[in-house]
């Protein structure tokens, strides 16, 4: 089973600008009249996921906790970013990637490597 994700920033936020930080090699995808705008970028070679970046208005979110309190969360205007990864049982069937991007580096512990990256030089 894959792990899937996604993070909402509410507010008038470019696109552009989002993917730029989140995944600078994104590109638009077609998307029927009428959709918003789709970015996407497909790291799976090379860092064990995909993202896409979506824009929405009049949005509608809503969550129960275990106590069955709710949640509502309506933002005027957000931008969605998801993230998809493979099963762990499909990630480890794969072959050791190489990462283009460097994994953020710690003055006294070294650099980190994500448990889903099978090299010893760090991963995205």
């Amino acid at each position: 089973m894959a792990i899937e994700f996604r993070l909402t920033l509410a507010g008038d936020i470019p696109l552009d600008q989002v993917a730029e930080l989140a995944a600078p090699e994104a590109t638009e995808k077609p998307t029927p009249p009428g959709h918003p705008r789709l970015l996407s970028a497909d790291l799976y070679e090379q860092c064990g996921y995909a993202v896409s970046i979506t824009e929405g208005s009049h949005g509608y979110y809503d969550a129960e906790d275990d106590d069955g309190a709710r949640w509502e969360w309506e933002p005027d205007t957000y931008v969605n970013i998801g993230f998809r990864m493979p099963s762990p049982t499909t990630w480890a069937t794969r072959e050791s990637r190489t990462c283009s991007r460097p994994w953020p580096v710690s003055s006294t512990a070294g650099p980190r490597t994500p448990h889903w990256c099978r090299t010893a030089t760090g991963c995205c």
